[in-house]
């Protein structure tokens, strides 16, 4: 997300990226918390580790509400936040949108 945030991808891109992770990885997920849930038979660990495997829409608004509580804005984050140069941008926006 926040190598999106670097190249200007919009907060919205952003969040749906984010969500298309459930889809890719849900195979591998529902395997891993299967084995927790029916071999080790540890059924509070899985409750707990389940809500952390998935994506989910409000982990990714929480961060961006702390951004925007914490810095003047997205721009203002990515500068003073991540303690990024114009150049520092600018030659990665190059490097990777080559």
């Amino acid at each position: 997300a926040i190598l999106l945030l670097i190249l200007g991808v919009d907060e919205e891109t952003i969040i749906a990226d984010y969500m298309y992770t459930n889809i890719f990885k849900q195979k591998k997920d529902k395997f891993y918390l299967w084995l927790l849930k029916n071999i080790k038979r540890e059924k509070e660990k899985f409750e707990n580790l389940n809500n952390l495997f998935f994506a989910r829409q409000e982990y990714i608004e929480a961060v961006f509400g702390v951004i925007y509580q914490e810095y003047n804005g997205l721009d203002d984050f990515i500068v003073n936040g991540l303690e990024l140069t114009n150049e520092e941008i600018k030659n990665f926006k190059e490097k990777v949108l080559e």
